[in-house]
């Protein structure tokens, strides 16, 4: 029994961790769509990078 409890907390830890890293990674989505509007906006004709950057995340 002690060892469904600890898988389940381990599980659980694992969720919480996983949860954080895609919170962190549509935060970054969101900065370099942010970027990419900017750079549209202004006309900067060099937003390649910005969007491989989206592409590859």
């Amino acid at each position: 029994m002690k060892i469904v409890l600890w898988i389940a907390a381990e599980q659980t830890r694992e969720k919480e961790k996983l949860s954080k890293k895609l919170l962190k990674l549509e935060k970054e989505i969101d900065g370099l769509k942010v970027k990419l509007e900017v750079g549209k906006l202004l006309g900067n004709e060099d937003d390649t990078a910005l969007q491989g950057q989206i592409k590859k995340i």
